[in-house]
């Protein structure tokens, strides 16, 4: 049975490339445009990961994060353009497992490197795809979010499969 995944979101447009992308890799995909909507599904059906915005209607995507964490362990991932610290750390307090800014999404970097499965790709490179500029000081943001990525994605985050290290270089990806 795939992994099944709800996204919340009220922008149909976000909904359609999360769908596009995340069924292309075999997930299913069920979504909500509201969040009583979400909160209904999520009480008739089993899903994997809950994927949330913050703004919606009807019910905003923090009161849906701390209903749903109240009634189960599912994680939940918030993907918000709602970038101030205080968001962040008021959605992950509600019951969030991670919090993303839109329109920074590690799942790029996923796309990224599945683009050219076996192709090595350095930090840099995966950082000026993705923002457009490499700092310095951006080498441990980007280590953060592959680490995630293998978290999310890998039975064995300390063995990964797909997500594959080259010492010195960077990081390419295998195809199973």
């Amino acid at each position: 049975m795939p992994f099944k995944i709800l996204v919340a979101e009220d922008d149909a447009d976000i909904v359609e490339l999360l769908r596009l992308y995340l069924e292309n890799e075999g997930y299913r995909v069920l979504s909500a445009s509201n969040g009583v909507e979400a909160l209904e599904l999520a009480e008739r059906e089993r899903f994997d990961l809950a994927v949330l915005d913050i703004m919606m209607p009807r019910m905003n995507g923090l009161e849906l994060a701390r209903r749903l964490r109240e009634k189960s362990t599912l994680p939940i991932l918030i993907l918000s353009a709602k970038n101030q610290d205080s968001d962040k750390i008021l959605g992950l307090n509600l019951g969030a497992d991670d919090y993303m800014t839109k329109p920074f999404n590690p799942l790029e970097i996923l796309a990224q490197l599945m683009r050219a499965p076996g192709r090595i790709f350095t930090k840099v490179q995966l950082y000026e795809n993705i923002n457009g500029a490499y700092f310095e000081s951006d080498d441990n943001t980007m280590m953060v979010h592959i680490s995630k990525l293998r978290e999310k994605i890998e039975d064995d985050p300390r063995n990964p499969r797909y997500i594959k290290t080259v010492r010195g270089l960077g990081y390419k990806i295998e195809k199973d």
